[in-house]
């Protein structure tokens, strides 16, 4: 279709190209030298700051030097910070005052009355002989109350948070049951020999037949040197128990309650 246009006689347009195909050479010095000679015109190069030199700062001496010779000095406001800030006392604000100084105005909010609750109609019940009964006063809480800090309310639900550990003991076929709150629970505990000497070698000792070996602290008037430990929690301690076994169930009883 382009020829066709070009043979009726369409006009082209004139397109002028950039030849870029020649690879772009750093000419040398000699070439630069023998493009000077020959009389090509050299371009403009604006001036160029020269920063090599170090920058140092002028002397005491050299600066009156410069003054001496007429040099205009700028002009330099500072700021005396010097004079310690004083508070006024309660005498010379009040010296100020009757001179006629003007006060700012304060806006104060006075909160010394205390906080009543008063009841809404949404609380008054009404029974069926239309008398008017309005809530108790234990279920409404003044605002002037001291209110419970959120540390306060932390540590107390910590603290009911905490199950006492209950350990049974059992000595003559009597059962005793004693309450700990803390991991230190005052007894020494290990294997019982059939014939009811305390020893601590597991391998002379039946299974499940654990009883107290000394008692560390003298206020647990309940627990005896030989009584038998026959429940720690909510676990039994049962006949085919073995020392290492025990141990770990007492280890983990003294942790929820450490």
């Amino acid at each position: 279709m382009i020829m066709k246009e070009i043979q009726n006689g369409k006009e082209l347009k004139k397109v002028e190209t950039e030849d870029r195909s020649a690879p772009q050479v750093t000419p040398s010095r000699s070439m630069v030298m023998k493009e000077i000679q020959q009389g090509k015109e050299l371009k403009k190069v604006t001036e160029i700051k020269d920063s090599s030199a170090p920058q140092y700062r002028p002397s005491r001496s050299m600066v009156m030097k410069e003054i001496q010779q007429g040099k205009d000095l700028k002009k330099v406001e500072t700021k005396d910070s010097s004079i310690p800030q004083i508070k006024p006392s309660r005498s010379q604000m009040m010296a100020e005052i009757l001179r006629g100084k003007a006060l700012k105005k304060v806006q104060t909010n006075d909160r010394s009355a205390p906080q009543v609750h008063v009841a809404d109609i949404a609380d008054i019940d009404f029974t069926l002989d239309g008398v008017a009964t309005m809530p108790s006063i234990t279920s409404k809480r003044c605002a002037a109350e001291p209110q419970p800090t959120p540390d306060e309310d932390l540590v107390k639900t910590a603290v009911s948070a905490v199950k006492p550990l209950v350990v049974v003991f059992e000595k003559g076929g009597k059962l005793t049951e004693v309450q700990f709150d803390t991991s230190d629970l005052g007894f020494e505990y290990g294997p019982q020999k059939k014939s009811g000497l305390m020893s601590f070698c597991c391998t002379s000792a039946p299974n499940g037949k654990f009883a107290v070996t000394k008692v560390t602290r003298p206020e647990l008037k309940s627990i005896k040197t030989g009584m038998l430990i026959k429940k720690v929690g909510d676990q039994e301690v049962t006949k085919d128990l073995e020392l290492s076994e025990f141990k770990e169930m007492m280890a983990a009883a003294m942790k929820s309650i450490a």
